[in-house]
């Protein structure tokens, strides 16, 4: 069964506005410097089949950490649990900190577990093929 759907584009008049620069009128930027100003502490991993949904993160998704990065009320973290990375929101109430993972439910936990900040993250938005996941 096909789940694409073709939009008739003829029927949508163009905006000068929303037409796509030509290259060479885009800013030049690189990307390893924006995503990693700092790349003597940054580290690569994918989000496992448990994703942090409440944040945008899923299953397969490219996260850039920074284990030098200051966590604070509300980071996203990964933090070291059962030999393997947890990804959850990190909260800090009344010199507790707690962290809230996939689950959804809070518990105190060491700030010595965490392992690093999610500072991006890169969400595929096609599958192969150009079909839509």
């Amino acid at each position: 069964m096909n789940n694409l759907l073709h939009l008739p584009l003829r029927s949508i008049t163009p905006n000068r506005v929303l037409l796509q620069p030509q290259l060479s009128d885009l800013p030049r930027m690189d990307v390893l410097t924006y995503l990693a100003p700092r790349p003597e502490s940054v580290f690569l991993c994918y989000v496992g089949s448990e994703g942090l949904k409440s944040a945008g993160l899923y299953p397969g998704d490219l996260l850039v950490c920074d284990y030098e990065q200051p966590a604070r009320d509300g980071s996203v973290v990964l933090t070291n649990g059962d030999d393997k990375l947890v990804i959850g929101r990190l909260r800090i109430r009344d010199n507790k900190v707690m962290f809230t993972s996939g689950n959804g439910r809070p518990r105190e936990i060491d700030a010595g577990c965490v392992v690093g900040i999610v500072t991006h993250s890169v969400h595929h938005l096609l599958e192969k093929g150009g079909a839509r996941r």
